[in-house]
Parts: C-alpha cells; structure tokens; sequence
C-alpha cells in the first residue's frame, strides 16, 4: 500500500465523524431519463424537453473542464447542457470522472484523454476534491451560474454521482478494484458536496454485476461496507443491471436488494443509472433488433414502474441518448443503444420512451450531427462478458 492509500485509510474515520448526521433520500417517484454519451446540441435537449426526459445523466469530465492546472476551469460545455436543459424543463445528473494528465497517478495518461481512473497522489486529490466542490458552487443550489444567468429557468443540480464502474480496472486506481479506496474517494467527495450543499444527495458510482474483467459487485459491495461508517458517506445506492431482458434486469436489481439486506442496509434508495440493450453491432446476448429495443424498453419501464416501491427505486436512466456508430459500422451492443440513430434519426425505442413518459416524440432528426464525445473510449466492450461467468436471470 502506497502512503497515499494509506493517508487516505487514516484520514476516513474522520471524514465518516463528519458526516454522521446525513441520512438516506426519499424516493418521490420513478424518474425516467437518459444517459448522454456526448455533448447535447439546443434541437437535442429541445427534443428531451418535448419527450419528458426526466434528467440527464451527463458526464462532468475533469480533464474537460482544467486540462491546465494553472488555467481557470472552463465551464464553455458544461454552461450551455445547463442552460438548454434549464430551458426545456429537464434536471442534470452530473456523473464526475476522467482525471486530467497532469493529476494522475500514471505518468502515460495523454493530454486528451487523462485517466479514467481517480488519483491517490497528494495534490491530484486535493484537487479532485475542489473540482468536486467547484462544481456545486456553480450548479448547485444558489450557485454562481444562476446567479448570473436570470434568463434561465432555476434547475439547481441537487445529486451528484461520484465515478463510474469503480469494480472494473478501467476506472480504479492501478486498475485494480479496491472499494475500501472508493469509499475514501466517495468520503471525500461528500464533505467537498454537503459542506456547500447540506441537502444534496450523494450517488455511489454505478456498477455491473460482473464482467469478465471487473470484481464482482457481491464481493465488492462487501469489502465497501466493511469500512466502518460507510453507511454515512452516500445517500443513493446505483447500479448497472444489464440483461438478457426485462427479467435479467429484474433478477439483477433483486440480487442487489437481497445484497444491502445482509449488510443491514435494505432501507437504501436505489437507482439504475444504466440499462439497456443494442439495436446493432456484433452478435451478443445484449444485441437486439430496433424493433425489439423499443420493446424491451416499454417492458422493462413497466416492470419497474410495477415495483417501485418494492425496489425501493427513484430513477432509471436509459443507456443511452444516441448511438456511436451509423448502423453499418458493426462495433458492439454499446455502440448502438441510443433512442436515435447516430445521424439523428428517432428509433422505435424513442417513441416507446416517450409512451412511457407521457411526452411527445416530435418530428424529423436531431440536427447537426453527433457533439463532442464526453465519454470517449471508457465505456468499452467487456461488458459483452457479462453472461460469461453468470446467468443474468
């Protein structure tokens, strides 16, 4: 263990001490949104606005917002999501990750792209931790950019998701899963939070079941809550639950539950912040026709709407907005879960989205062209191995 693992060990009991006193959020109602793998354009949140997207899970990339340790954040992107989003009635979830080169712990990261991975070395962490802060400042409650923005309808970010999939090498400092580290990462980041906004809610980083790569979240969920106190540093349990179908999802959202109940923790909102299936790429339990994914998406949305409450569940974010690659280009199953051809064109799952929220579809393709990729080349191919070493009902 290095001595910033260690640190940061030593420094959570105390941070846990802090917190003490915040407790679990009420789920009001089942939230249906979306998750947007690139940069939204005004016709794109125009149309999320029209189909009643509930809220965008939108990536809040630090190496984005200060590739330059000694430049001021720039906020360009993430100002314009807010301010459409603002105006079409629609909440942001911002999902923090991506840690710019100059942060790192791995000295081979790029410029462009940084590390996926959250640092554990001194100044990478503490800067981290005012990235965190900065963004509720900001987008928060009574923050900077309401202040200055009173042409935009008031839709202060009230939860904040700490990373992404820290049970898969990918986002994991060394690329080996350590929850305990996570948890001190998540510590962390709820005092940078709460200390500016005492009423937001703190969402644990979304998670599959298990992958051919990853730690399986049952072991993994087991190392998080033998840190004591941990109970006291997030407010929202998360998961990834992709299956074969509706049940597969079902099947992995009980086994969640029947998880936080043998850790004394049945009582945890949950939310899914990723689900879904493709309607393209290679031949996999998870690639769907166009026809279908609209299909299973009405069943699903039923399913879980049916048992809300018995899930405990707030939110389910569709995966995702559009898809990556035109329908020739093969890719993978996650190169084509979007609710929209990557040219803009609706698919039949946009107008089964918009069935389930009450919205309207709309009209004609999203216009221009496919934004910024926000989430580059992070969200990968191991997660066809999800059958692998598991049935998924």
């Amino acid at each position: 263990m290095n001595q910033a693992i260690r640190t940061s060990a030593l420094s959570l009991a105390a941070l846990i001490a802090v917190l003490a006193l915040a407790g679990p959020a009420e789920a009001k109602g089942l939230v249906f949104g979306v998750h947007a793998q690139n940069s939204l354009n005004a016709v794109e949140e125009q149309r999320m606005g029209q189909g009643n997207v509930g809220a965008i899970r939108q990536i809040f990339r630090w190496s984005q917002v200060e590739p330059d340790p000694d430049e001021p954040y720039n906020w360009g992107l993430l100002d314009y999501l807010m301010r459409q989003a603002g105006r079409n009635g629609v909440d942001v979830l911002p999902v923090i990750v991506g840690t710019p080169s100059w942060a790192s712990d791995n000295p081979s990261a790029t410029a462009a792209q940084g590390s996926q991975a959250w640092p554990t070395n001194a100044v990478g962490a503490e800067r981290l931790r005012l990235f965190i802060a900065a963004i509720v400042e900001r987008y928060g409650r009574g923050g900077t950019f309401w202040a200055a923005s009173p042409d935009v309808p008031y839709r202060p970010i009230k939860e904040y998701q700490v990373w992404n999939e820290p049970n898969r090498p990918l986002f994991s400092p060394g690329g080996n899963p350590n929850a305990a580290l996570y948890a001190s990462l998540l510590a962390q980041a709820n005092v940078s939070i709460k200390s500016r906004d005492p009423h937001a809610k703190v969402l644990m980083a979304g998670m599959p079941e298990r992958t051919t790569t990853s730690k399986p979240l049952d072991k993994y969920l087991k190392q998080f809550y033998e840190v004591p106190g941990v109970e006291k540093i997030f407010d929202i349990m998360t998961l990834h639950p992709y299956g074969v179908d509706e049940r597969g999802v079902e099947g992995a959202i009980l086994r969640m539950r029947s998880l936080l109940k043998k850790v004394h923790d049945n009582k945890r909102p949950l939310w899914v912040t990723e689900v879904g299936w493709g309607s393209g790429g290679e031949a996999s339990p998870f690639t769907k026709s166009a026809k279908d994914q609209g299909k299973l998406l009405t069943s699903t949305a039923k399913l879980l709407e049916k048992k809300r409450k018995k899930f405990k569940l707030g939110a389910v974010f569709w995966f995702s907005w559009r898809d990556r690659l035109d329908p020739g280009n093969a890719g993978v199953w996650q190169d084509h879960t979007g609710l929209f051809k990557r040219d803009g064109g609706p698919k039949p799952a946009w107008d089964a989205f918009t069935k389930v929220t009450g919205g309207k579809p709309g009209t004609g393709d999203l216009q221009p062209p496919l934004g910024i990729p926000l989430l580059q080349q992070s969200h990968v191919s191991v997660l066809d191995d999800l059958l692998a070493s598991k049935p998924q009902r």
